[in-house]
């Protein structure tokens, strides 16, 4: 077994050879759903909704795209041009489900884990062999775990052209950025990170392994922002009440509400004193009247000491109490049921 390791600022990735039984998940004795439109068509894409939370970047998603391509994209913005930027691509190619027989794309989605399997599929325009037909799957646990896991390649991705579609293996993810032109609102997409996988080191049986790393976005407190242990310098801006170091999904809010201040960039900016909880203020006022109660009620009675009260704090007054247990006489009594004791006092 060969391992390959390699540590990125938002993935740290794994690729692991011959470990295929380990990782891959059989979907013909299980549940799973055909997705009709993705299983016989080419350059086709269909939202889901996953039953999790799937943490993408530190990011919260829930409605994700499976393309026929080999790859899912992971932005709620739509648009053409799905390759470019944000996905997550176990093998991104011209792949077409319209060819060959049994082509199709499988999905599971359970509370724990979502799975597309890319069953016999073809390239649109590239023929290998006789059986060119790819399978391979694409895992995100819960945990925010990605896998990537080859059952059968017909050919190295390192071979496959990018002539009609890109080919890549790997993650990408962007912000954008809404700007006025003449015609309107013009958005403009940057991407901040890829994670790309080298298309020669896979092969058939290969897995790979993207475990997430700490990101800023997943403080969700000023005091977590800034004592995490991360690849970025955190910071918290508290007029958007956000963790971030400035290059996330609301790149475009963080500027627009001056977080990227002179004192927030260098991190000058001193964490708020939490709360009091207002069950710990009440307690404390109860206590506070108890003892100001207790405190009236033993001036009362010292102040008047011919009431009622009065004569009773006299006679239980401390040094009363500490006479009557010096006249008490204690003895022990020794019978067949046990030690028993008895108290007598001539007070």
């Amino acid at each position: 077994m060969k391992v390959v390791e390699d540590n990125h600022r938002y993935y740290k990735s794994l690729i692991i050879q011959e470990e295929l039984n380990k990782h891959w998940i059989n979907m013909d004795d299980g549940p799973f759903s055909n997705h009709r439109v993705l299983s016989n068509n080419h350059r086709v894409a269909a939202p889901v909704k996953i039953n999790f939370k799937f943490k993408f970047f530190g990011h919260t998603v829930v409605n994700l795209t499976i393309a026929t391509g080999g790859f899912l994209y992971m932005s709620p913005f739509l648009h053409k041009w799905l390759t470019a930027t944000q996905y997550i691509a176990p093998l991104m190619a011209n792949f077409d489900t319209s060819i060959g027989k049994g082509s199709e794309i499988r999905i599971l989605d359970t509370e724990n884990m979502f799975v597309v399997h890319w069953k016999n599929v073809h390239l649109h325009d590239q023929k290998s062999s006789k059986d060119d037909s790819f399978n391979f799957q694409v895992i995100l646990l819960k945990n925010g775990t990605i896998k990537f896991v080859y059952k059968k390649l017909p050919i190295s991705p390192y071979f496959i052209s990018s002539q009609n579609h890109p080919v890549k293996i790997g993650l990408s993810d962007a912000y954008y950025i809404d700007k006025k032109g003449d015609s309107g609102i013009v958005r403009i997409i940057y991407e901040y990170h890829r994670v790309t996988i080298d298309k020669a080191k896979i092969r058939q049986r290969t897995v790979v392994i993207l475990t997430p790393l700490p990101t800023c976005n997943l403080a969700e407190d000023c005091q977590t922002c800034f004592t995490q242990k991360s690849n970025f310098s955190c910071r918290w801006c508290s007029t958007l009440q956000r963790c971030s170091n400035g290059i996330d999904w609301h790149r475009q809010s963080w500027i627009a509400n001056n977080c990227n201040s002179v004192e927030i960039m260098k991190r000058k900016v001193k964490c708020p004193m939490k709360p009091i909880p207002v069950a710990a203020i009440i307690a404390v006022v109860i206590v506070l009247i108890l003892c100001i109660a207790l405190g009236a009620w033993c001036y009362y009675g010292y102040s008047h000491p011919t009431s009622q009260l009065g004569m009773w704090l006299m006679e239980n007054r401390p040094s009363q109490v500490k006479a009557k247990m010096a006249n008490m006489k204690f003895w022990k009594q020794s019978t067949p049921a046990g030690d028993k004791y008895r108290i007598e006092s001539n007070a």
